[in-house]
């Protein structure tokens, strides 16, 4: 059986509607800007990667890049290197009074995306996906796994 998930089009522009009751955008209206940055994730198998976008609020990255400089694992140098790496890959987009923003150029590129968007909340932000990919990563997991950690 195929798995139907509810998707958005993208807009010739590449505009998408981000989700009024998303939890990890919670207080983007005051901001009135989000970060986006790109994201690898691998199947359980570790086969297959697939692009994401997540998109978070600026107190979010900093909270990030907080957790960089106190992990006392790393040294001076390693906790320097990975804030420029996180900062470097961040774009900020304006959210307009609908709640839209428009993707750039490269996450599109990067999503594959053509026509239409998947998105969902998380509890740092909203994922942006391929709903082909999101379909595809799906089928590598274990919905039964899941379903043990909801009925406890």
């Amino acid at each position: 059986m195929a798995l139907h998930i509810p998707t958005q089009r993208i807009s010739a522009k590449n505009q998408i509607t981000l989700p009024r009751s998303a939890r990890g955008l919670l207080g983007v209206d005051k901001d009135g800007s989000v970060c986006g940055l790109q994201q690898q994730m691998r199947s359980l198998e570790a086969d297959q990667v697939f692009p994401a976008v997540l998109l978070m609020t600026e107190e979010e990255l900093n909270r990030t890049e907080k957790k960089i400089l106190d992990d006392e694992s790393l040294d001076a140098l390693k906790k320097q290197n990975l804030v420029m790496k996180l900062n470097g890959k961040v774009h900020r987009m304006s959210v307009d009074a609908q709640n839209r923003i428009v993707l750039p150029a490269h996450f599109v590129e990067y999503l594959h995306l053509e026509r239409d968007v998947f998105t969902f909340s998380t509890n740092k932000g909203v994922a942006v996906w391929n709903p082909e990919d999101w379909i595809k990563y799906n089928a590598t997991q274990d919905d039964d796994e899941l379903g043990a950690y909801l009925l406890t």
